[in-house]
């Protein structure tokens, strides 16, 4: 999963878009990740995670004027999860 941001800088009006980028044979088609800057501090978005998708990640932003930062993360997929379906500890 790659997000350039790039494209708003220098541009007084905003109309600059981020780009976003991730490979089909990994996220899909329908790219099931997501870079969400929406939020602070902004958020990568996974949806329907699968088993395959366990492993270790890494983030690595670039500033312009500053060194950059990298952190690495953990997935631990801990089993299948359906729609419908929910689990009740009380009884």
């Amino acid at each position: 999963m790659s997000y350039d941001s790039r494209g708003l800088e220098g541009r007084g009006n905003g109309a600059g878009h981020p780009q976003q980028w991730g490979d089909e044979q990994v996220w899909g088609s329908k790219q099931r990740a997501l870079f969400d800057t929406s939020h602070s501090p902004a958020q990568l978005l996974v949806r329907d995670v699968r088993g395959r998708d366990e492993g270790s990640y890494r983030c690595k932003v670039h500033f312009k004027g500053s060194p950059s930062w990298s952190q690495r993360i953990t997935l631990s997929v801990k089993g299948e999860w359906q729609w419908g379906t929910q689990s009740d500890d009380t009884k």
